[in-house]
């Protein structure tokens, strides 16, 4: 007989209740529900991905990709949900969402992450869900989420410095687009916020953006370019676990199914006053 699992829906009402996120009230509770059973990534899983990174990507120059990434601030978040929420179509049958592009930047190419809004509205015609994109793309200093307006492309010089090495033996190739290599991730704001939300402390409140390597559906390890987030805590639903269900850009760009998201339920939740 075959194992049921149990679902993890998003706690919509226990995230409306947290002080430290005000913005959420009225708004998070509107998206359609995900299972966030699938966003969680046991601690031994998790390390080995992040772990193993190194043997599958490198720049031109020798160096190693920092791990982790970027430290962000709980606070820092509500401004660029603020914005995913106003791409939604309706007031109904939608999933907020953030996508991080990886950039570098300098003589040394050093990380230079770059965030954008972005909403996936519900399609009745295909039955999957358009994905809308922000207008401004951020970057994180100073605990806050600044707008990009340099010149430089770090984007483009991610894809010129990344060497990538498909069986992580050594033998590496420079990025190719025809070989679906990633540029980026978009995390559900609904996984982001019931990780901080499960991982308070008295101490620094912060979400650390790690390099990791793609688990495949069939439980092996991909040379795709992801990033799990995880916290100085790893409580409740993610106790001493990461927080993945990223949806690697491409090929997740622009269009999602049900079970791509993991939609558990389709409709506006309800909490008792």
């Amino acid at each position: 007989m075959e194992k049921l699992i149990n679902p993890e829906p998003t706690p919509f009402c226990r995230l409306m209740e947290q002080e430290n996120f005000p913005g959420l009230k009225n708004r998070i509770n509107l998206e359609d529900t995900l299972d966030l059973l699938l966003s969680v990534v046991e601690d031994v899983d998790g390390t080995e991905q992040i772990t193993q990174f190194n043997s599958c990507f490198k720049l031109k120059n020798g160096n190693w990709l920092p791990n982790p990434m970027v430290n962000i601030a709980f606070d820092a978040f509500l401004t660029l949900y603020d914005e995913a929420y106003k791409l939604r179509k309706s007031d109904k049958n939608f999933i907020t969402g953030l996508r991080i592009f990886y950039g570098l930047t300098g003589a040394n190419f050093e990380v230079k992450l770059l965030f954008k809004p972005v909403c996936y509205n519900w399609n009745a015609i295909t039955s999957k869900y358009d994905c809308k994109e922000g207008t401004k793309k951020y970057y994180y200093t100073a605990d806050n989420f600044i707008p990009y307006t340099d010149t430089e492309d770090v984007e483009e010089n991610y894809r010129h410095q990344i060497l990538i090495s498909d069986n992580c033996d050594e033998q590496f190739r420079e990025y190719d687009s025809l070989k679906n290599d990633v540029l980026g991730v978009t995390y559900p704001f609904q996984t982001i916020y019931t990780l901080m939300a499960d991982n308070k402390s008295d101490g620094d409140n912060i979400v650390m953006v790690k390099n990791a390597l793609y688990r495949t559906s069939t439980g092996g390890l991909s040379a795709k370019h992801s990033v799990l987030l995880l916290t100085t805590l790893k409580a409740a639903i993610f106790r001493d676990k990461f927080a993945n269900r990223s949806h690697l850009c491409p090929p997740g760009c622009t269009e999602l199914t049900r079970d791509e998201l993991a939609v558990h339920f389709q409709g506006i939740t309800t909490c008792n006053p």
